[in-house]
């Protein structure tokens, strides 16, 4: 995701795991969300993810509200639960910024 955006865009988040476990990670997915920047999204994922393989997904997000804002991601599978990562960003224009 870029670190600023302008209020109103629609943007790209980049969500990465790379597999830590000995396992293959079964029934995986992603869920990103941030206040104010849209809906949060859950993003299953195809098929398993072998050892040292990466899961991979992009979704859209649009900047509803100017300020700083974090977008928050979350993985979880059968063997491996609650990792998650966050990114601050900056949304600029309107009365926030």
């Amino acid at each position: 995701a870029p670190k600023e955006v302008k209020l109103g865009e629609t943007f790209d988040v980049t969500c990465v795991l790379k597999n830590p476990l000995p396992v293959i990670l079964n029934r995986a997915k992603f869920v990103v969300e941030g206040a104010g920047l849209g809906v949060p999204h859950k993003v299953a994922l195809g098929g398993p993810v072998a050892t040292a393989q990466e899961a991979r997904i992009v979704v859209k997000m649009t900047a509803a509200k100017a300020g700083q804002r974090t977008i928050g991601v979350k993985f979880y599978s059968e063997e491996l639960n609650d990792v998650d990562g966050f990114l601050v960003i900056d949304v600029t224009g309107g009365d926030g910024a």
